[in-house]
């Protein structure tokens, strides 16, 4: 399968060159087509690496109103890929994609509002913009909700119920810990007993993930896929989510199976894979996975069509709380 991966979009790459050429103009291409070749040449896949070729071609489908070129676009303006670095452009192109309901547009503009990254913060509108990437299953939305909603909680409180003190967990993970020193990651990440310090967090939670912890693991990819505590690095991110998957972490199958899916953080999409590992997630009963499948099953997508199992699967996900399974079985039954 990976072979004729390889194959495909090494056809693709030369047929979209081609086409460029003997059309007379490179101008003819798709903002598509054209945001593909910008990521062959970001990670010379294919095409030499050259991220100023990337920035040209990403700068093209823009300029077309391809949603997923302005979002790399943004990338690029915000890591300093092929340009200076400038976050009021990054953000402003996260914007332009986000509206056009691109789910990598909407986390990073609602991260811009978090953080005042090249704009005035806005929780609310923050908070908004993770509510629309949540709904199409953006992995690290649905983490960053979570920490919101735990920050939240625990504003008047020093710490969780039942969590040591930052001293009593640095104490133990400067020992070696491995669940110790991804506790200690959460509590600087969500300023439990502490000032919120996302460097210290990240911090924690590499050893923990390095140590071989895989929720250390998982959580890690989706600092790096969000830019919290760290520069933002799609690569680090799937990597990291490879190495939960294979120690069984549920989260990392379920969201590296929707990347696969769905071709998000840069990688290349292969169905097959995608649908193991989101079968996988789904046999330990994640409530997200058995939606995602389930609506797979409920289109035909990549699957034989299958109305009655694509049904069971979203009400078993509604049944146990994911509240856009929830909004979906409901539309299911008032057809």
């Amino acid at each position: 399968m990976k072979k004729k991966v390889i194959i495909g979009v090494y056809v693709l790459t030369i047929s979209l060159l081609a086409y460029g050429f003997f059309s007379g103009t490179k101008e003819y291409l798709s903002g598509k087509m054209q945001t593909r070749l910008g990521y062959a040449y970001v990670k010379g896949f294919i095409l030499p690496q050259n991220n100023q070729k990337a920035f040209e071609w990403y700068s093209k489908a823009t300029d077309k109103g391809h949603p997923a070129g302005q979002y790399n676009l943004g990338q690029c303006y915000l890591n300093g890929v092929g340009t200076e670095k400038d976050n009021v452009k990054a953000t402003e192109l996260f914007k332009k994609s986000a509206e056009q309901g691109y789910a990598g547009g909407q986390l990073q503009l609602a991260i811009s509002l978090l953080e005042g990254r090249g704009t005035s913060a806005d929780y609310q509108k923050a908070v908004s913009y993770l509510e629309l990437a949540k709904k199409q299953n953006q992995p690290g939305a649905n983490e960053i909700l979570k920490q919101l909603t735990a920050a939240a909680a625990n504003k008047n409180s020093s710490k969780p119920e039942g969590l040591p003190s930052v001293e009593e967990l640095r104490s133990l993970a400067e020992k070696g810990d491995l669940k110790t020193q991804y506790n200690l990651g959460s509590a600087y990440l969500n300023g439990w007993g502490c000032s919120p310090s996302p460097e210290d967090g990240f911090r924690w939670w590499k050893k923990s993930a390095e140590g071989g912890f895989s929720e250390g693991q998982y959580g890690l990819a989706c600092l790096y896929l969000t830019g919290k505590g760290t520069g933002i690095d799609n690569k680090a991110a799937v990597d990291w989510l490879k190495k939960a998957s294979e120690q069984n972490n549920t989260k990392a199958q379920r969201d590296l199976g929707a990347f696969y899916l769905g071709g998000g953080a840069g990688v290349v999409v292969d169905i097959p894979e995608g649908l193991r590992l989101t079968k996988l997630a789904v046999e330990q009963g994640d409530p997200i996975a058995e939606y995602n499948l389930g609506f797979l099953y409920m289109k035909g997508k990549g699957v034989k069509k299958d109305e009655i199992e694509g049904k069971r699967l979203i009400q078993s996900s509604a049944n146990k709380g994911y509240s856009y399974a929830q909004e979906h079985i409901l539309e299911i039954n008032t057809k």
